[in-house]
């Protein structure tokens, strides 16, 4: 459930409750289906955490984190331009323009994509976006 949801004063089914849901909403909104690589970066960072172990230039890992997010926006902005369900769809509610549901690329990967597409024409926004993402795995 939702933030949007939340008027309708239903209870949050959530494991962190209100705030989860709200987290949730806010990334998904902004980020889309990139956001669930969230959970996973965290954990990683975490778990090394936990170990003591340090982390080598963490500057560059932070950048490169930020290239995939944004690139992994763009590239789901480019490739899945309208809403899709696979199998499962994610409503949000009724917001004038989204027809109710998620777009894949979150709001970043649709102003990535315009900003792109004004910048290079749609086969360089896929190659620059494309370059981004697999430089920002290395």
């Amino acid at each position: 459930m939702s933030t949007r949801h939340l008027i309708s004063q239903d209870l949050v089914h959530n494991f962190i409750g209100t705030y989860g849901s709200v987290l949730a909403d806010l990334l998904l909104t902004a980020f889309g289906y990139t956001s669930f690589l969230f959970p996973l970066i965290c954990s990683v960072f975490g778990w090394k955490w936990l170990r003591s172990q340090d982390i080598k230039t963490p500057a560059i890992k932070i950048f490169g984190l930020l290239c995939l997010a944004s690139s992994g926006c763009l590239l789901l902005a480019l490739i899945f331009p309208h809403p899709v369900t696979v199998g499962w769809s994610i409503q949000t509610g009724e917001i004038v323009g989204t027809g109710g549901t998620t777009r894949p690329g979150g709001i970043l990967g649709d102003l990535l994509a315009e900003c792109f597409q004004g910048r290079f024409n749609l086969a360089g926004t896929y190659i620059v976006g494309f370059m981004i993402f697999m430089a920002s795995l290395f």
